[in-house]
């Protein structure tokens, strides 16, 4: 997630060359070991709600470098990351991602817990490692979060498009303008850029044969009720 009420990361420019710096084939092998598919929407193919199509910007240093160029300032950046060896190896990696295209990155880790989520939450933070639930409807999912009079809006996004789309997917009974409500929420998103988007989270449910209907999974559990047995 980053902190768009500061500079360097208020300009969009900075943001959107942030991104296309970072080389997710690598984020893929070597952070997530080949175990999670990189999104590019926030609910993935596997999903109801997915959008694709929505512009994700993908690697591309020389863009990366353009941009920086028509800003015309030095970007000098700090992650941060967990106090962990997984911490330690993502600091790395995307630091030397963005040394590459001429930003001065740094990155520091925090002890996972009230001392890393607090400074998130006071805005004392340029870009930090952040996890947007994985849960079964949208709203649940992106309206606080990214809603600009939102209190729990970390990054400080403000966008009239964004604030349009996550009304109207929260206030219409019609699935399937909801729908579409959200997918103009993604393409906003992938423009505006409050955060990058990494890997989905992948769970997995050991069963005999006989365990029928077994519903996808959110946030590593399930709706046992709609489980049945086969004789």
């Amino acid at each position: 997630m980053m902190n768009t009420a500061k500079p360097p990361l208020d300009d969009i420019r900075v943001r959107r060359a942030i991104a296309h710096a970072v080389d997710r084939d690598v984020v893929k092998k070597v952070i997530y070991a080949n175990q999670r598919q990189m999104m590019t929407d926030i609910w993935g193919p596997t999903s109801q709600w997915h959008c694709p199509n929505v512009g994700y910007p993908e690697y591309d240093p020389d863009r990366a470098k353009a941009l920086l160029k028509d800003y015309g300032k030095p970007v000098k950046i700090t992650l941060t990351t967990g106090a962990s060896a997984l911490g330690l190896l993502a600091g790395q990696v995307f630091q030397s991602f963005w040394k590459k295209v001429g930003i001065e990155a740094d990155f520091r880790q925090v002890q996972v817990g009230p001392q890393y989520i607090g400074e998130v939450v006071r805005g004392q933070y340029d870009i930090a490692f952040w996890r947007i639930s994985d849960l079964v409807d949208p709203d649940y999912q992106v309206y606080t979060p990214f809603l600009s009079s939102s209190g729990g809006n970390f990054s400080k996004i403000k966008s009239a498009k964004l604030d349009a789309a996550l009304t109207k997917g929260r206030e219409s009974r019609d699935l399937a303008a909801r729908k579409r409500a959200y997918c103009d929420f993604m393409v906003e998103y992938n423009k505006q850029l409050p955060a990058l988007l990494g890997g989905r989270n992948t769970y997995f449910v050991i069963a005999r044969k006989g365990v029928m209907n077994l519903p996808m999974m959110h946030q590593g559990y399930f709706r046992a009720a709609e489980v049945w047995l086969r004789d």
